[in-house]
């Protein structure tokens, strides 16, 4: 129940009354109007205005922005003060703080004192004024502003309105305010027209009244204010019981002040009035119910936020301790910490405490997190925490919580761990990047904001969609923003999508996030770059002493084996972490003992050529014509020079036949490795000791592996070839006589004596890329071909 207090009311006399002329500049449209002498009266007071042409408008409808103009200069005008974070924080949701200053600031005056609060967040400020609406308004200001409560007077004085249509008012409080200004005379009509509009000329005269009326109730207490004299003074005692006044006009009783023996910094109004602040929100005094502090008032603590107020609230020196404010009047205070179930404050620089319960938050307001706390989701359980000093802007607001909309819902953090913030969201709007995958927390996994400062906390086990990354982070959208997460605290699902193409840039994406989600267990190296620069990845996976070798897309058409080698590496990796085997092996067992190298993407820039068609070429005319002036590109093998990269090689390269130029197809270059991806290549496999090698192309279904070797040699690799060929079923080819090729694989064997396979994935294709449609039969057939190699490997 609200709390009130016999009001001490002193004259201030507004200088407006019904029967006193006013001398105004007058407007060319008023003559003879019967609301000519309110509205220049209310000119005199600086309350009201005019247009830039001279005029009036009196039989113009009032806006709502218009009569938030008004209310608010009439509070101004009454010693109310805008609140202080107007210019950044607008009270509704069409108000701009920019279009119109005047406008936000005195929106903001007239919400926060709850004299117009607007419907459902919006001001609609460019909607005409109903009558009943304005019967509302004026009868909050009145109460707000001199603390004299119409509907109650009415009430007590059983009064009966004689108005004839009060039915057709929209609700209880409508009603009550119509008839309230009936019986203070604001109104004398018969019928009062509730959901008319309101002219500006009307609307005046219904405000001039009002402000007649007020002046008309207040008591003549000539004498009831003493001038004190405080020069010197820096900090004052208040006594038990002095009376708090919202402004200081000191007519609207508003609390009740308990701690005589606080020091509290004060301001002097005027020799019998001064000003303490509660908070954020100024109470005037008496200057004869203060005498000077013998202590300074300590320094202000930093605070963590503000909340506001119920309107009855009380601030006591100790959780359930002794009064020191008792006040009617929703105030904002600042808060420095949260003790169980209070907020604590500071008054005169000494710690004070108020009961949360007695507190709210404006969910318009940003809202900061005053000590860690769990936020849940729509089941209410815990799925990560937030960080002290997390600000956030809340979607909704239940009884207890606050609402927080992210990517994957929305989330609930308690009311009673959050203040409101007086800065911007800790976290910008997230963007997605071209490839989202989801990542799921492995424990409880830090999250960081841009500047690599803690935020919060994701659950084990919470799934999130990743985003995008940096160099060394991972951006997922946490608590509505973007926020960065250590890789190596998740681990993936199903992060790579085979079925369809992979382009160069998703392979590296997805390169560099299988790095950084595992690098207890995987390596990834850039060890060249391509003809137009893109880099040239190799990815370890497992801690193996002994090393395989495998790679893709040596040939540009034949691009779905670079799909091969990345499910590989999904497919494994998962295996790997979660401790799991697969298509019978003991993943992480085998790859601590036999690491597995995968190249997924040997020719990106040809890859990217056939994939994009002829327009993803940076030269169109060099390609038409290494095409034969075909644009049917999706046949390319060779690299974007012309150059077939399996034929450039040093393995019998210069007895190897050949295109006789550049082309798309089967020119081998002008020397041997004169491609720089050969180069590189080759120089990578010279880097390590890798005990086989495999690289992966499109067509034939059948398996080579035979090149010159011994006699030994061969009966090794081809007890390899044909453990490959069991699980794929594809078939051997022969050993075939001759010394010359280009091919990598045989380089490696004539090179290192080593096994090397040449797996061709898929039956005949044509001059094109085999078929999307052949995928799950490839898988199925290629799945476990790198567990088999390693496990060779690792016999050896």
């Amino acid at each position: 129940m609200r709390r009130k207090w016999m009001a001490m009311l002193c004259a201030m006399w507004l200088g407006i009354s019904s029967g006193q002329s006013v001398q105004a500049e007058g407007f060319s449209d008023l003559a003879g109007n019967s609301h000519e002498q309110a509205i220049e009266a209310l000119v005199e007071q600086n309350i009201i205005n005019g247009y830039e042409d001279g005029t009036f408008r009196p039989n113009n409808a009032v806006t709502r922005n218009t009569v938030v103009k008004l209310l608010g200069r009439w509070m101004q005008a009454n010693g109310y003060a805008v609140p202080e974070d107007a210019a950044q924080v607008s009270r509704f949701e069409d108000v701009a703080l920019t279009n119109d200053v005047e406008l936000a600031q005195l929106a903001a005056l007239v919400q926060e004192e709850g004299v117009f609060v607007g419907a459902e967040g919006f001001l609609n400020g460019a909607n005409t004024m109903q009558r009943q609406h304005m019967a509302v308004v004026l009868v909050r200001a009145i109460d707000v502003m001199y603390g004299i409560d119409l509907v109650a007077q009415y009430k007590e004085a059983q009064f009966t309105s004689a108005i004839q249509d009060l039915a057709l008012a929209g609700d209880k409080e409508k009603m009550e305010a119509i008839v309230a200004l009936e019986h203070a005379q604001i109104t004398t009509v018969e019928t009062f027209q509730p959901t008319n509009t309101v002219t500006r000329a009307q609307f005046a005269s219904f405000l001039h009244r009002a402000m007649d009326y007020v002046a008309s109730q207040q008591l003549d207490e000539a004498g009831a204010l003493t001038e004190v004299d405080l020069t010197g003074v820096t900090s004052i005692t208040i006594q038990d019981r002095a009376v708090l006044y919202a402004s200081q006009n000191m007519k609207h009783t508003v609390g009740l002040w308990r701690a005589t023996a606080r020091a509290v910094p004060f301001e002097v109004v005027n020799g019998a009035v001064v000003k303490v602040m509660i908070g954020n929100e100024a109470y005037y005094i008496k200057a004869s119910d203060v005498t000077a502090a013998s202590d300074v008032a300590s320094e202000q603590q930093p605070h963590v936020g503000a909340v506001r107020t119920a309107s009855y609230y009380r601030i006591t020196d100790a959780p359930d301790g002794n009064i020191i404010v008792e006040g009617t009047r929703q105030t904002k205070l600042f808060v420095t910490g949260i003790e169980g179930a209070y907020y604590t404050v500071q008054l005169g620089g000494q710690q004070a405490y108020i009961a949360i319960a007695q507190t709210t938050l404006s969910s318009r307001m940003p809202l900061t997190v005053a000590t860690d706390t769990p936020y849940l989701n729509t089941a209410l359980k815990a799925v990560g925490q937030l960080a002290k000093g997390f600000t956030f802007t809340a979607s909704g607001a239940t009884s207890q919580y606050m609402k927080l909309a992210s990517n994957d819902g929305v989330y609930h953090v308690s009311r009673q761990a959050l203040v409101e913030g007086n800065g911007a969201n800790s976290l910008v709007a997230p963007e997605k990047g071209q490839f989202v995958t989801k990542i799921v927390a492995q424990h409880d996994a830090a999250v960081m904001n841009n500047a690599g400062v803690k935020i919060g906390v994701i659950a084990k086990g919470q799934v999130y969609e990743l985003l995008n990354m940096t160099d060394t982070m991972g951006i997922v959208q946490f608590a509505g923003g973007a926020a960065y997460v250590r890789l190596a605290d998740f681990v993936h699902t199903n992060q790579v999508v085979p079925s369809q193409n992979i382009s160069y840039d998703e392979m590296a994406h997805h390169m560099n996030v299988f790095a950084q989600l595992y690098p207890e267990f995987t390596e990834l190296v850039a060890f060249g770059e391509s003809t137009e620069g893109r880099t040239l990845y190799a990815l370890r996976i497992g801690n193996g002493q002994k090393e395989i070798l495998m790679d893709a897309s040596i040939h540009a058409r034949e691009h779905m084996t670079t799909n091969v080698l990345m499910e590989m590496v999904d497919a494994y990796s998962y295996a790997y972490v979660n401790g799991q085997s697969y298509g019978g092996y003991n993943v992480q067992a085998l790859l601590n003992e036999t690491s597995i190298w995968f190249v997924p993407m040997m020719n990106p820039d040809a890859v990217t050529l056939v994939q994009g068609g002829l327009a993803a070429a940076k030269d169109q005319a060099a390609i038409l014509k290494l095409n034969e002036n075909s644009r049917n590109v999706g046949r390319w093998k060779a690299n974007i020079r012309g150059v077939d990269l399996n034929r450039n090689f040093d393995g019998g390269w210069n007895k190897k036949e050949t295109a006789a130029k550049p082309l798309y197809k089967n020119f081998k270059g002008y020397s041997v490795f004169s491609e720089v991806e050969s180069q590189h290549l080759r120089d990578f496999i010279a880097s390590h000791s890798f005990k086989s090698y495999i690289s992966w192309h499109s067509s034939g279904q059948i398996i080579y592996w035979a090149h010159d070797q011994t006699a030994a040699e061969a009966k090794r690799d081809k007890a390899l070839a044909q453990r490959v060929a069991n699980v794929t079923g594809y078939s051997l080819v022969p050993p075939q006589a001759g010394c010359c090729s280009g091919a990598s694989t045989d380089w490696f064997i004539q090179t290192y004596s080593l096994p090397a396979l040449t797996m061709e994935i898929a039956p005949y294709a044509g001059e094109g890329p085999v078929p999307l449609s052949r995928w799950a039969d490839v898988w199925k057939r290629n799945d476990k071909v790198g567990l088999l190699a390693a496990t060779e490997a690792n016999s050896r």
